[in-house]
């Protein structure tokens, strides 16, 4: 989620000057042509250079890239082989889901059933939207796609054979911060609107992408109404703190 957004496309077109007086034609009132101005050297075609998001000159943020300012930061750290996916994206339909589990009990003669609490699961699902800026990103916005869907295989091998989870943390500005948990979902479409690279020589993608996201919250600790939910600290946990610590 960029904080300033830098057009590819220049403002203002370089024509040259602001006046183009062709050759062989007078100026209004029959002013005559001024034939003393000398005639400017010729000049090549200019040469667009486009730069890449400095974001999006690495795969992994942490070759080198992780102090990249953002205005929301928007990671998603692969635990086990300590890489981190930074992403700059437009996130959309945010949704959290906490569902708790309570047994029902049945007693004979009793009309009403009698519930106990089992625990409770949190689940963050949303949507975020990846473009490619210039073909120079291209590579690596699809590099980076690919390890995020490799995200919900196997992290490695133990030396025995057996299977790695993948766990991740994810970071989506102040409201989480290296959350723990794991992937439960990738989804992945191609917008409509979207181009297609078609020259020769190139690999054949699409520049814009669109992913849906389930994540499965996995807590570092026991929670309740006053602990800590999120990545900001909570005011009135930290003044029914401050009343128990005087109390």
């Amino acid at each position: 989620m960029p904080q300033k957004f830098t057009s590819i496309i220049p403002s203002k077109p370089s024509r040259g000057g602001d006046k183009i007086t062709p050759i062989g034609t007078q100026q209004i009132n029959s002013a005559p042509l001024n034939l003393d101005r000398p005639t400017p050297p010729p000049q090549s075609s200019p040469i667009t250079k486009t730069s890449s998001d400095p974001l999006n000159q690495s795969v992994f943020a942490d070759d080198g890239y992780i102090n990249v300012n953002d205005a929301i930061n928007f990671k998603i750290r692969d635990v086990v082989n300590n890489r981190v996916l930074q992403f700059r994206c437009t996130v959309s339909n945010l949704i959290e889901s906490s569902q708790p589990t309570w047994n029902q009990i049945d007693y004979v003669g009793r009309p009403y059933p009698i519930h106990i609490y089992k625990g409770v699961s949190r689940t963050l699902t949303f949507d975020f939207k990846i473009y490619a800026n210039n073909e120079r990103e291209m590579p690596i916005i699809w590099d980076r796609i690919n390890y995020l869907s490799g995200l919900t295989h196997p992290s490695n091998y133990s030396s025995g054979g057996y299977m790695v989870p993948p766990y991740i943390e994810i970071t989506i500005g102040d409201l989480y911060k290296n959350q723990f948990g794991f992937i439960s979902g990738f989804n992945m479409s191609i917008p409509q609107e979207s181009a297609w690279e078609t020259r020769s020589g190139k690999t054949k993608l699409p520049h814009m992408v669109d992913i849906n996201l389930s994540i499965n919250i996995i807590e570092d600790g026991l929670k309740s109404p006053l602990k800590k939910l999120y990545g900001f600290e909570p005011k009135y946990a930290l003044e029914q703190q401050d009343k128990q610590s005087r109390g």
